[in-house]
């Protein structure tokens, strides 16, 4: 990670071209974005350039809800948006999305496709996702899925990168509801929620932190999403630092060159240069203690071992937090 309209039957006429694998270009590790104080909140904050403010939490506009993993309708087909420019009475120009129906259509059944095959790997397992089953259960031939998807591979990241929106959508709403400058509130809240959406998502939350898929290998386009919570994350770190609400941690064994060489790439990396590097590796630790907790819990490995796993958790991510440095601003 650091690295849908149904035809009413038979076969539907499709004219239009297959959508492309996608090209987008990042970094290995993208930066987490800086975003302005008056922005942060319930709603959805702006992304604003980073010489003019801090970190901030929301990263991404909300793509649904804690039990929900469907995105804006604009999301699911990003390729046949049209835009159709004219002048208002006051000469500036408008920019407004125009959908066309046939945009609408291809939008809803693009995702109906992969809502069934959601559906799928939830049954079978994302190793034997089908094209050909998809387009059985859609009523449509499977050469028409190839106008939607180029390939089978195409459709499983489109699966992929939709997880990991809606468990970053739902962490960040966790986040903004948490008080102001309360920082370790804020990170409850993130760990919280990425463990409720886990287990109200168990095969969404199995095909992105589960056992990898044979033969599939994840695209860069699947960075950006898959780092949304690690980043917000962080970004509570960071906010809590610039806000003199972190104290160090007391000091932790002499961290060899090698693990300084790696602290400050994953500083550069993640945009937290100005922290300790003592800070940064325990925030590091912590994030994937919370991915390691929640997975022997929703894998079954720790079955037994309390009869409430609730309490366990509360109590870790207390842990993680005080072991972090973070600390409500006076």
């Amino acid at each position: 990670m650091l690295a849908t309209l149904r035809p009413a039957g038979g076969r539907r006429r499709q004219t239009d071209r297959p959508i492309a694998a996608g090209d987008q270009r990042n970094d290995p590790l993208p930066r987490v974005p800086r975003i302005a104080d008056d922005d942060l909140g319930a709603q959805p904050a702006q992304i604003i350039p980073a010489d003019r403010v801090r970190v901030g939490h929301v990263l991404h506009e909300q793509a649904g809800g804690c039990d929900d993993h469907s995105l804006p309708q604009e999301a699911d087909d990003p390729h046949h948006k049209r835009r159709l420019h004219k002048r208002d009475h006051d000469g500036t120009e408008d920019c407004t999305p125009r959908w066309t129906a046939r945009d609408r259509a291809r939008a809803e059944l693009t995702r109906e496709i992969k809502d069934v095959a959601r559906r799928h790997v939830a049954q079978t397992g994302a190793a034997d996702l089908s094209f050909r089953a998809v387009a059985r259960e859609l009523g449509i031939a499977s050469s028409a899925l190839y106008r939607y998807f180029p390939s089978r591979d195409a459709l499983l990241t489109a699966l992929i990168i939709d997880a990991y929106d809606a468990l970053g959508a739902c962490a960040d709403t966790a986040v903004a509801t948490a008080k102001e400058r309360d920082f370790p509130a804020q990170w409850r809240a993130a760990c919280h929620a990425v463990r409720r959406w886990a287990l109200a998502n168990p095969h969404e939350y199995a095909l992105v932190y589960g056992s990898p898929v044979p033969g599939y290998a994840a695209p860069q386009d699947t960075v950006a999403a898959g780092s949304r919570v690690v980043f917000l994350l962080l970004g509570i770190v960071r906010d809590a630092w610039a806000a003199g609400a972190l104290a160090v941690p007391p000091e932790d064994p002499p961290l060899t060159a090698a693990m300084l060489e790696q602290s400050s790439h994953l500083a550069a990396a993640t945009g937290l240069e100005e922290l300790p590097a003592a800070v940064v590796l325990r925030a590091t630790a912590a994030w994937t203690q919370l991915f390691g907790i929640i997975n022997l819990e929703l894998f079954g490995q720790i079955k037994g071992a309390f009869s409430d796993n609730t309490p366990f958790f509360v109590h870790s991510t207390d842990l993680m937090a005080r072991g972090i440095g973070l600390r409500p601003r006076s």
